[in-house]
């Protein structure tokens, strides 16, 4: 799995077709051989631009999470509680137990997708 960045720069137009000007000066797209394209995509991926953008690592920095507080109370059995979910890295556990603010989760294209196609069926 890797990051949308590198999926759309590994998926570029560039890798796959050449300008090329035919005999009458009209300017086409050739198709690249396959050994064309694979060292046009080993270009790209050993640039620095490529280096730089974010890896599939990227989204495994969270080691430890906690849900709720584990103290219940009267006030919070009568009334609807929703937990609290804090997310904390291991450089965050060895310092000092600080916690991240975690953001609301937002639904992306390829889930919503994919539950429509699985409601349509």
């Amino acid at each position: 799995m890797i990051t949308s960045a590198r999926r759309k720069t590994l998926e570029q137009r560039e890798l796959f077709y050449k300008l090329s000007t035919g005999p009458d000066g009209v300017k086409r797209e050739v198709e690249l051989n396959r050994m064309q394209h694979r060292s046009a995509r080993k270009r790209v991926i050993d640039s620095a631009a490529f280096i730089a953008l974010p890896g599939k690592l990227d989204h495994a920095t969270v080691v430890a999470y906690t849900v709720g507080s584990g103290v219940a109370s009267k006030q919070s059995r009568s009334t609807q509680h929703t937990p609290q979910i804090s997310l904390t890295t291991e450089r965050q556990l060895s310092n000092d137990d600080a916690t991240l603010k975690s953001k609301e989760f937002q639904e992306t294209n390829f889930e919503l997708e994919s539950r429509i196609l699985k409601e349509n069926m």
